[in-house]
């Protein structure tokens, strides 16, 4: 069963309105009404006249207003049906943005928790890049210590002390800044 109102058309004839328009008055142009001044007969009399036109004249009012009825029962459907299709369409619409947004605030959330893994890995990082700087100026400091040490070492041997001494006696000056 449709959630829309159904067409006065297809509705059973026991729901249509009782009224019955002749089809000769369901087209949309109007029929013209005579007035007094048209006459077609010159020996008719204006009261002759007046209850011709009576009678007439209300049964095209009557066929008229069932018409006018039946026009406005069709288009208060059509509104009515209209107006349903844009509440379900605004609700459609509405549920629609309510996703989109809670969707969006997820992605927003898991942005959000990437960038602070990203940040938290950056601090790790910076961290182990000084705590590597430190280590390699450590390295650079034992190196040049132990070489230090390793060179006096080897001046103040006693190879080195004979050598030394031994060119001294020959060449009579010593040789180095360290003699």
């Amino acid at each position: 069963m449709s959630n829309f109102p159904q067409h006065p058309a297809s509705r059973r004839p026991s729901q249509t309105s009782t009224s019955v328009v002749p089809e000769t008055f369901c087209n949309t142009t109007p029929m013209p009404i005579p007035s007094r001044s048209i006459t077609t007969n010159s020996h008719t009399s204006d009261a002759d006249f007046e209850s011709h036109n009576n009678v007439h004249g209300m049964a095209e009012l009557r066929a008229r207003q069932a018409h006018m009825t039946e026009t406005m029962q069709q288009t208060t459907w059509l509104l009515q049906r209209r107006a349903w299709q844009q509440a379900f369409t605004n609700s459609e619409l509405a549920r629609e943005q309510a996703n989109n947004a809670q969707l969006q605030q997820e992605r927003d959330i898991a942005v959000a928790l990437a960038d602070c893994r990203i940040t938290e890995k950056d601090q790790e990082l910076q961290k182990a890049t000084r705590h590597s700087s430190l280590l390699s100026w450590a390295v650079i400091a034992i190196a040049w210590l132990v070489g230090g040490y390793v060179w006096w070492c080897w001046y103040n041997s006693p190879g080195m002390v004979y050598i030394r001494r031994r060119n001294e006696e020959f060449f009579g000056q010593s040789e180095g800044i360290c003699a």
